[in-house]
């Protein structure tokens, strides 16, 4: 020992709260990670990175049990929407029901998950959820939401969801995981055999048998 005392070194507080010191935050990075159409809606690079961290995490175990932590991603579309783009009649008003849909949808998101979207498909990270619940609860309730946003609006739609379950489909990677859940929304939008109707939502569940991943 020297005698000198050590300087402490200053603490930088990081974090969403004003209360919190210094107040620093990583808000000027959320432009980075958010869609740009002002509905506070993750990028699908962000989604995945939430996603591969969950799985990572999950094989964080004294047993290296992968699948401990029950999660699903869902893809969705907005039937006429889509078809309103693939017809070319798609205009300004669409891109603006996409937007407030996507607001809607951000609004309903529990703080656990996380919902973003890319180009014409919103996606959901559900965490603590199997797969039976989202297309028996989750579909149904989230498209009532979205469908008055639509009602308002003057552009009723009704709605497709795809849903992968990391803890039943055990996906190699993240990329799987949504190969999976885009597999299962083209069944949905189909109608096709293993797809349900809820309400305004067409759900279907990934099943390898009828549901083929492009290579």
């Amino acid at each position: 020992m020297t005698g000198k005392s050590r300087k402490s070194i200053p603490q930088v507080v990081l974090s969403f709260f004003e209360d919190s010191g210094e107040k620093h935050t990583y808000q000027k990075y959320d432009p980075l990670l958010q869609y740009e159409d002002g509905s506070n809606l993750y990028t699908l690079p962000a989604i995945m990175h939430f996603l591969r961290f969950l799985m990572d995490l999950s094989q964080q175990t004294e047993v290296h049990e992968r699948q401990i932590m029950p999660a699903c991603l869902v893809t969705i579309k907005a039937d006429d929407v889509e078809r309103a783009y693939i017809d070319g009649t798609a205009n300004r008003s669409t891109e603006k029901l996409l937007a407030s849909m996507g607001t809607e949808l951000n609004k309903l998101t529990r703080p656990s998950d996380r919902a973003g979207r890319f180009e014409r498909t919103f996606v959901v990270l559900l965490t603590r959820t199997m797969a039976r619940n989202v297309r028996d609860n989750y579909a149904q309730r989230t498209a009532e939401y979205m469908r008055a946003i639509s009602e308002v609006m003057g552009m009723p739609t009704t709605f497709s969801f795809g849903v992968a379950s990391l803890t039943e489909h055990t996906p190699r990677d993240a990329d799987t995981l949504l190969d999976y859940s885009e597999a299962a929304l083209r069944a949905a939008e189909a109608r096709a055999d293993g797809s349900d109707m809820k309400g305004y939502a067409s759900v279907a569940v990934y099943d390898a048998r009828k549901m083929p991943v492009p290579e």
